[in-house]
């Protein structure tokens, strides 16, 4: 499974997808009653702040690397339908060689009740926005399915609003929706309940138009400075002044404070692939070497870490263990090992069954000529 490979954007990811885990490990630590355990100390700080806030900032990152790198992927496939094609074949495949077998066990296993197996398609297709809070997966993480999906769809008519107006009237624009839609499905207004509410916050493209335009202005200005070009004004000013002022905007209008951070979470990814960049020889170091592996797994790691936390925190209370950072590293540790398995067997599974394809086409295609 071959990719263009940029190691400080890899970095970024993994910063981000450790912040996530953190996240999901804090909250599986507290369900178990450990109440994040040390991270309530004196000296947990910092980890408090990823229990709390790993979620938000982890998902914020993505969303604007996906604006980053979508950039790139749009000047390769100009045509939209080749877009499409390219991303969605890049989340769909490897999704489903993790998601069937997840939820094969999961049901062997009796934590996926048969009452609920219905609901399997709109999972994996990544359309359970359809029928928001009743169709949240079995894995909570797949719920990015659902965004993500979104942003390919939105991406090709945002990228030419971009190239028609510039980047500061696309952030106008995306500001204004993105309120909009925070206005309209956000409580008090939200007469869908809760859940339902925090579903489309979370998981509609339309509440998530700021931290996607803002990607898209990054990634004008990271590909456009790694070739040696220089940002115009506007898109230098959109991005110190533009971008921060409207996340604090959307800060203000978030009933459910889905992105707290939003402005901070944008300052430090405008900051870290640039820098990365800046240091190739540091980005490219054997000291960093296991961030830029990690980044290369992200999605893998993304997708499939979250069910595996709790088996491994209730095995370790059963045997008697309950330090909290020793089942923090024990459940990093089997995420990591089957996360890279899942990834390096697709990676081996993806170019066979690519090549077997072409090979029916071309044999269909011979037989097809022979009876003409």
């Amino acid at each position: 499974m071959k990719s263009r490979r940029h190691p400080n954007i890899e970095i970024a990811r993994a910063v981000a997808i450790l912040i996530i885990f953190g996240f999901h490990f804090g909250y599986y630590w507290g369900l178990t009653g450990g109440r994040l355990g040390p991270w309530n100390g004196p000296q947990g700080r910092l980890e408090r702040l990823v229990a709390v806030y790993g979620g938000t900032f982890g998902v914020s990152v993505f969303i604007m690397i996906s604006g980053l790198v979508l950039v790139a992927a749009m000047s390769r496939a100009p045509a939209v339908g080749a877009f499409y094609r390219r991303r969605l074949l890049r989340i769909y495949p490897l999704f489903w060689w993790i998601a069937l077998p997840t939820m094969l066990v999961l049901l062997v296993l009796g934590r996926l009740s048969m009452d609920r197996v219905w609901q399997a398609p709109f999972w994996l297709s990544g359309t359970t926005i359809v029928y928001p809070g009743h169709l949240w997966p079995i894995s909570a993480p797949w719920w990015f399915i659902t965004l993500i999906v979104q942003i390919y769809l939105a991406f090709p008519l945002l990228w030419r609003l971009y190239r028609r107006i510039g980047p500061a009237g696309l952030l106008a624009i995306c500001l204004l929706v993105n309120v909009l839609c925070l206005k309209l499905l956000g409580p008090p207004h939200a007469p869908w309940g809760h859940d339902t509410a925090q579903y489309l916050l979370l998981a509609f493209v339309g509440s998530r138009l700021v931290e996607l335009s803002a990607g898209i202005c990054l990634g004008v200005a990271y590909w456009g400075w790694s070739r040696g070009e220089r940002p115009s004004l506007q898109l230098a000013l959109t991005l110190v002044a533009g971008v921060p002022a409207a996340l604090l905007v959307l800060q203000r209008v978030d009933y459910h404070q889905i992105s707290p951070l939003r402005a901070y979470v944008f300052v430090a990814v405008m900051a870290l692939p640039f820098v990365a960049a800046a240091c190739r020889s540091w980005a490219g170091s054997r000291l960093l070497a296991p961030l830029v592996w990690l980044g290369g797994i992200s999605y893998a790691f993304y997708l499939a870490h979250s069910v595996l936390i709790m088996p491994v925190i209730v095995g370790l209370g059963r045997l008697g263990v309950h330090s909290g950072r020793l089942a923090f590293f024990a459940s990093l540790l089997v995420a990591l090992t089957v996360s890279a398995g899942f990834h390096y067997s697709y990676a081996v599974f993806a170019p066979r069954a690519k090549a077997r394809t072409a090979r029916l086409r071309v044999a269909r295609d011979g037989l097809t000529a022979a009876a003409d």
